[in-house]
């Protein structure tokens, strides 16, 4: 399993721009969110919070 924890490091290394990098939650909370348990939705903010599930937009 890998992952990053730097998305600008990532961005360089890859020889890309990071053009945004943003939670991954975000968008579902808001449109799921009278459909998921207050367990899902904490998990989720705080996943968001951590930067533990992001999306990163990068330009080739």
């Amino acid at each position: 399993m890998t992952y990053i924890e730097n998305p600008k490091e990532f961005a360089k290394k890859a020889e890309c721009q990071l053009i945004e990098c943003r939670g991954f939650y975000k968008d579902a909370l808001e449109m799921l969110s009278k459909k998921l348990s207050l367990y899902t939705k904490i998990s989720m903010k705080i996943a968001d919070k951590r930067n533990n599930a992001m999306i990163l937009h990068l330009k080739l």
